[in-house]
């Protein structure tokens, strides 16, 4: 009598495990695109929301001018941005900086940010949110230095995310605290 062995070939279980590693590597990739969108979509909602809040500063202002530094800001606006959201250290210096006109009592203001994505966008008040495309390095930059490269001469003047700062922690109060 023949006895008959029934069961699966090695060529037939490598091809299934191919095909299980191709469906995980292409679920991966799609999870990862979605994060980054949701990522990009959080900051763009916050830079709006601090824009809000900016208006509110500017319309209590006894000068009609924005909230320019950490402590008017604190005073001025009660975001809690989503943390989570945003580039931290070592890839971002900083990841959500206020920039104005070097002038007293400015009318005008950026808000730059970097999500955890890589993309930067900033609001500037007089437009929609706009993806930074400029050459100048976010990490470990001189918070000047990026606001006059969205526009030349402005400045920076409240950072909601610095990491050099190990005094206060590198979140400010009026970005949501430590």
């Amino acid at each position: 009598m023949k006895k008959s062995v029934s069961g699966f070939t090695i060529v037939e279980l490598l091809i299934v495990i191919v095909v299980i590693g191709i469906l995980a590597a292409i679920t991966i990739v799609a999870y990862n695109g979605v994060q980054n969108r949701a990522s990009d979509t959080s900051v763009q909602s916050d830079l709006r929301n601090i824009a809000k809040q900016l208006e509110v500063g500017r319309v209590d202002s006894t000068t009609d001018s924005y909230p320019t530094n950490n402590t008017t800001l604190a005073a001025v606006v009660n975001i809690k941005v989503n943390k989570n959201s945003y580039a931290v250290a070592p890839n971002a210096g900083y990841n959500l900086l206020l920039c104005f006109p070097t002038t007293a009592n400015p009318s005008e203001y950026i808000i730059l940010a970097q999500s955890k994505s890589g993309k930067k966008f900033y609001l500037r008040n007089s437009g929609a949110i706009t993806e930074y495309t400029g050459a100048t390095s976010w990490s470990g930059g001189v918070a000047s230095t990026l606001c006059d490269s969205v526009v030349t001469g402005w400045t920076a003047s409240g950072a909601g995310y610095a990491s050099s700062d190990t005094t206060s922690g590198p979140w400010r109060s009026w970005a949501g605290g430590n």
